[in-house]
């Protein structure tokens, strides 16, 4: 990018081409006047963009991606295995002798399986894990996955929402070397779609994450662990950071967490995941973790599955910002919508009537536990 400006960067031409010798107090101070003047033009660039006064906007966009094939006739079950059940989906990256990685086929099987779970009213619970010994072993990130996508972007509809897309990451500095990485942008929002899917989402960590598998399952809504299982950051000592997954790492880590794991390539077990609030719950092995989860959806199925989708919405709305006024009018906002929703007038019918909700009426049904 032309006006892209990094103040850390190093000139190596021109300090090779003209080297100067500096004397020890020959420096000049910088004009006060100047640093007034600077000070002036970002207030004046803070207060026209105005960021505090934008409401959160937590909805997915979803106009990225468009399915390539449907729950009910999939097609990627090589990558990821799909089973469903009344109300339940479980999603299993399958790729377990090459330790779950994450390649262009299982990132394909996840963009197709999020894009229809969003518009899968039916389906309340999403159960994401990992066949065999490992929950996922990371992904490889020298490799810009964009031929996971080509094939959605063969509708002109999407070819065009990416190009604006990649258009306003150019604008915003994602690309500072004027190359555009289509594939990491389009995983950025393959997570973002997830981490908001409507649905209530488990992350069954069946055994070690490793990298973007870590991300994965901060991207769930509740991560149940085996104790045997290990959390991994490792991509500091490959000399690079883990960029992708960072909004999820310190969302579901905190501030000051997520920069000690982070920057430190940390190996924690899943007791001390725990500790750190990565887990949520530990069991002993897979069995019990189903166990587990069925009796949470007993409990899941007793909420209203609209209100549940507005509840996620409400939380990330308001997750990491500050307590201004349009966070003020945001949950205003939240609360009059959810009040004058069909599920709302039908829970006050059927509580003064003291008979089931209609979600009630179809329980949730687990393949396992």
């Amino acid at each position: 990018m032309a006006d892209y400006f990094d103040p850390f960067a190093i000139d190596e031409e021109a300090a090779v081409a003209a080297p100067q010798k500096v004397e020890v107090g020959a420096a000049k101070p910088i004009d006060e006047a100047c640093v007034d003047a600077v000070a002036i033009a970002i207030e004046h660039m803070v207060n026209d963009q105005a960021p505090w006064d934008e409401s959160p906007d937590p909805k997915p966009d979803l106009s990225w991606y468009y399915p390539t094939t449907s729950i009910d006739d999939w097609s990627h079950s090589a990558a990821l295995k799909l089973e469903t059940s009344e109300g339940i989906t479980y999603a299993t990256i399958n790729r377990p002798s090459e330790d779950n990685k994450l390649n262009d086929s299982v990132i394909t099987a996840l963009a197709d399986c999020c894009l229809n779970l969003q518009h899968r009213k039916d389906m309340r619970v999403v159960v994401l894990s990992g066949a065999g010994g490992i929950f996922c072993g990371g992904g490889n990130h020298l490799s810009d996955s964009a031929n996971a996508f080509q094939a959605s972007q063969k509708n002109k509809d999407v070819k065009k929402s990416v190009d604006e897309i990649i258009q306003r990451a150019h604008s915003g500095g994602a690309f500072p070397d004027g190359n555009a990485k289509v594939g990491s942008m389009l995983k950025l929002k393959l997570f973002h779609t997830w981490s908001v899917l409507p649905q209530f989402t488990f992350a069954l960590v069946n055994g070690s994450a490793v990298d973007d598998g870590v991300g994965l399952a901060c991207m769930c809504d509740m991560v149940i662990a085996v104790k045997s299982a290990y959390f991994s950051l490792t991509e500091v000592t490959k000399g690079y950071s883990h960029a992708l997954i960072a909004p999820y790492l310190v969302s579901k880590l905190g501030l000051g967490t997520a920069k000690r794991l982070v920057a430190s390539s940390s190996l924690l077990s899943a007791e001390k995941a725990k500790l750190a609030g990565m887990v949520n719950e530990l069991v002993e092995n897979v069995d019990e973790a189903h166990t587990l989860i069925k009796e949470l959806c007993e409990v899941i199925t007793a909420c209203g599955p609209r209100s549940v989708e507005a509840a996620k919405q409400l939380v990330m709305g308001v997750g990491g910002k500050p307590i201004t006024e349009f966070v003020m009018f945001y949950t205003g906002k939240m609360l009059a919508m959810v009040t004058v929703s069909d599920e709302a007038k039908d829970g006050m019918i059927c509580l003064q009537a003291r008979k089931p909700k209609p979600w009630e009426e179809k329980p949730i049904k687990p393949l396992y536990g």
